[in-house]
């Protein structure tokens, strides 16, 4: 899932370690499972409109990956 590896990679910047100690690993699973969740729902809430020619563009349903590759 594009939005754990993310969330993975940003903890260990922010962090600045890339693995947890031991004494550590909780916190540091947790900081994971709360950037995720919070990023899905950042995710979940836009509202992206493209050009009314583009099918399913203007409808929330679409998948924002969807949204992207077809604006690019």
């Amino acid at each position: 899932d594009e939005i754990r590896a993310a969330s993975l990679q940003f903890v260990r910047k922010l962090s600045g370690f890339t693995a947890p100690s031991k004494a550590n690993e909780a916190a540091f699973a947790m900081a994971i499972d709360d950037v995720a969740a919070v990023a899905r729902r950042l995710i979940d809430s836009l509202v992206v409109t493209g050009h009314p020619s583009t099918p399913g563009y203007n409808d929330p349903a679409y998948p924002i990956e969807g949204r992207a590759s077809r604006a690019g």
